[in-house]
């Protein structure tokens, strides 16, 4: 500590930890959880730098299919609490996505172009307006699902 001029909380943070397991063959669920939610962090990041390039569609579907399985929440109406939701991929017989979404409370899929229209609308309202207020201002089918995933990849405020 005197020599590097650091303070005890300092040194111990470079101090490999004791007592845990390093270079397994198999993952703990918890390092797995930790993979996944910095590979999350990964494509939303990425989706907000790459607003108004080209690979920004590409950089959308990298972040809707990284949180395929989240439990998202919609925004709710009022004083009522918003409805829980998840959604899944379709995929084709190859195993590649399709493009539809399919939610978890709803029988209906939302096809990749709605999805594409929709954020180019929530990127035109946050841009002229400052804020996307609700899902209304996107005026598309699955809307209220989509506001809640823009907000959480960090699209919209």
């Amino acid at each position: 500590m005197d020599e590097l001029g650091l303070g005890k909380a300092s040194v111990y943070s470079y101090i490999p930890y004791q007592g845990l397991a390093f270079n397994l063959d198999e993952t703990t669920v918890n390092a797995d959880r930790h993979k996944l939610f910095r590979k999350r962090i990964k494509v939303c990041d990425d989706l907000v730098s790459h607003r108004g390039k080209p690979d920004e569609i590409e950089k959308l579907w990298a972040a809707i299919l990284a949180f395929e399985g989240y439990a998202f929440q919609t925004s709710g109406r009022g004083n009522r609490p918003g409805v829980k939701f998840s959604y899944v991929i379709r995929r084709g017989a190859n195993g590649e996505p399709t493009g539809e979404i399919k939610f978890s409370t709803k029988e209906k899929t939302v096809t990749r172009a709605t999805v594409e229209l929709a954020y180019r609308k929530a990127v035109e309202v946050q841009e002229r307006e400052g804020c996307v207020t609700g899902p209304k201002k996107m005026d598309v089918f699955g809307a209220s699902y989509l506001y809640s995933m823009f907000i959480r990849f960090g699209v919209i405020c």
